[in-house]
């Protein structure tokens, strides 16, 4: 499953001077569309195409995360190559040009960027927009920008330096003792002598000890503490480099609510700023504090102590972590769920969950066991079924919009994430079916509209909020931008080939439009799912029969000779042969409005007739297009 964006939250609006304007469609021969390519803009939207240079046969668009979009543009006779530049509403920020991209950085912060080089100059981009790096022709290279600063390489003497985001010189190494820096935060970088020891310098590149330190796992600096290495052992400096907590650890973690994770001889414990073991060195493995409690681990059992290391939630805990907002999450024999932090599991309302999951939603994703199989839903932030019941897990969109996922069978050599059998279908608020389980992929989301794919990498297409394609499956790529556009991709159906990128803003005409909902079976409240979508014949409801039958108790045979179902389940016995409209039930013979068939491999058969020859109770929802089955 692709990352979703939740209301386009990984995305960053940014504000850019437009350097470009943007380029359509002319009469270049080159860039003619074909005939398949043409069949992209019937669907109600004029499509906008990019291009970027005469000659070129192939356009690609992708996204960079910073609110921006690189167009890759090949000409597949020369081999020549260009790029440029696009913001959320398909303007050029950046003309084409032969650009090399020469690192990118990304930290969870959302500290981005993106190094270009150019002909002439380096450009860097930022979420908060591109900048020339003036000067940059007297550098051999530039490094990736961190917290606002780069390694750069001088061509006069191959010293290293220290520019910021403009190009100016923050310091130089005029000695060429170093091998290059990283600002840490508060006024310090390291600056690297050999493989293993670096020094820390200040703003103005001097050193702030005589001592060289040794790179351990991280540098860091948290609550004004430098963690480092000295000798093979970890210690702690304060911002003027004097050493303040002794170098004799085996390991150690920055500082976080005035506690660090330290350790000797494979035990852990805490110490404060002053050194003193406040928390003795007894445990197997801990994460660092955060509301005041801190996960530790003794023989692969996790619990939780306060900064006095008393336990608070005793170690018996396969798996236990706190996120940002507090809420623990525990797995024990088993069964996962949220808890308080007396180690109480929260009241969920329902004793029978053997999942529970809270999400960044205030909502609850949970499941249970029930007639021999686990059954999913999802709660609201008040703990009330919002869904109802699945065969499936729901992911919330938003307030109004679900994405149901059916997990496949991974293949031999396949691992995850890639499950190639995975199905995807879109629910609305109140958990009804809007789609049927025929998307392979999801993609972005944002303002009720979500990116689906045919298949597992392509096959691109857009639904709205009533689950109606406002774009079919034909792109190879659709993107949602922060300003309600869409950037888009697609081949020649015809030849396979000659990609274009265009973009247009979505339409208001496809917020209303609305499409026929799936026919849905649900047996005794629970939503079942099927491998093919049921279907209507003769207006009858046909189902594949396997699942139907299993999901009633029942054993199924199938004679080859006679191509004839035969089910059992105790003391009835029901027959179906492919093709006839006849039926038998024990002994007694049936006429059937609709006879079973077989399509894609799969037989279908009756729904109501199986069901109510089972001793079930059936009934349609026309409004829903829902088979609701009741039994015993």
């Amino acid at each position: 499953m692709k990352n979703r964006r939740e209301s386009n939250k990984l995305k960053q609006l940014c504000c850019f001077v437009i350097i470009g304007a943007t380029m359509i469609l002319s009469g270049n021969s080159s860039w003619a569309l074909t005939e398949g390519q043409k069949a992209a803009e019937s669907f109600g939207t004029q499509i906008t195409w990019f291009e970027l240079a005469p000659g070129f046969t192939d356009c690609y668009i992708h996204d960079l995360g910073v609110g921006l979009y690189e167009l890759s543009m090949s000409n597949s006779d020369t081999g020549a190559y260009q790029t440029a530049y696009v913001n959320a509403s398909g303007e050029f920020v950046l003309k084409p040009g032969s650009y090399e991209m020469v690192n990118t950085y990304s930290s969870s912060d959302d500290d981005t960027s993106i190094l270009l080089k150019g002909s002439s100059d380096y450009k860097l981009l930022t979420p908060e927009g591109i900048t020339s790096i003036v000067g940059s022709e007297s550098f051999k290279d530039i490094s990736f920008f961190r917290n606002g600063f780069a390694t750069v390489t001088l061509k006069s003497n191959s010293h290293k330096g220290v520019i910021d985001t403009n190009g100016n010189m923050v310091f130089e190494d005029k000695e060429g003792k170093y091998q290059n820096f990283e600002f840490l935060g508060s006024g310090i970088f390291t600056a690297k002598i050999s493989d293993n020891t670096f020094q820390f310098l200040n703003e103005s590149g001097i050193p702030i000890m005589e001592s060289a330190y040794e790179t351990g796992w991280s540098f860091q600096i948290r609550e004004d503490k430098i963690s480092a290495m000295k000798n093979g052992k970890y210690g702690y400096l304060d911002l003027t480099g004097k050493e303040i907590i002794p170098f004799v650890y085996d390991d150690a973690r920055s500082f976080s609510g005035g506690l660090a994770a330290v350790s000797k001889n494979g035990k852990w414990g805490f110490i404060d700023s002053n050194g003193s073991e406040v928390v003795p060195l007894i445990y197997d493995n801990v994460y660092s504090f955060l509301n005041g409690l801190a996960p530790v681990a003794t023989k692969e059992k996790w619990g939780m102590i306060d900064k006095a290391g008393k336990i608070q939630i005793p170690l018996e805990y396969e798996q236990l972590y706190q996120d940002d907002e507090g809420v623990l999450q525990g797995t024990k024999d088993g069964k996962s769920y949220p808890m308080d932090f007396s180690g109480e599991p929260i009241d969920m309302g329902d004793s029978d969950y053997s999942y529970i999951y809270k999400d960044e939603y205030d909502g609850f994703r949970v499941a249970k066991e029930s007639d021999g199989r686990t059954i999913y839903t999802y709660l609201n932030s008040s703990k009330e079924v919002a869904a109802g019941w699945k065969e499936f897990v729901l992911y919330p969109c938003g307030d109004q919009l679900y994405i149901g996922k059916k997990s496949g069978e991974y293949p031999p050599g396949v691992v995850p994430p890639h499950d190639y059998s995975q199905k995807f279908a879109l629910f609305d608020a109140e958990g009804n079916n809007l789609t049927g389980f025929k998307y392979a992929n999801v993609g972005d989301y944002f303002n009720n509209y979500q990116v689906v794919t045919k298949y597992y990498y392509n096959g691109a297409g857009l639904l709205n909020r009533y689950g109606a394609e406002v774009l079919p499956t034909v792109f190879d790529q659709i993107l949602l931008t922060d300003s309600d556009y869409a950037l888009v991709e697609v081949h020649d159906s015809d030849t396979g080939s000659n990609s274009r990128a265009g973009f247009f803003k979505i339409p208001d005409s496809f917020a209303d439009k609305k499409t026929t909902r799936p026919v849905t079976v649900y047996l005794n409240g629970v939503e079942l799912y099927f491998d093919s979508e049921p279907l209507i014949k003769n207006q009858k409801a046909m189902v594949p029969l396997r699942k139907i039958f299993e999901a009633l108790g029942t054993s199924v045979d199938w004679d080859a000779a006679t191509r004839t179902v035969i089910a059992v389940s105790n003391d009835r016995r029901i027959s179906l042969t492919i093709g006839s409209d006849a039926a038998a039930v024990n002994e007694e013979v049936l006429h059937l409005d609709a006879a079973p068939f077989i399509q894609n491999d799969l037989t279908f058969v009756p729904l109501r007739f199986v069901s109510e020859s089972l001793g079930a109770d059936v009934k349609w929802d026309s409004a829903l297009r829902r088979v609701i089955i009741t039994k015993q």
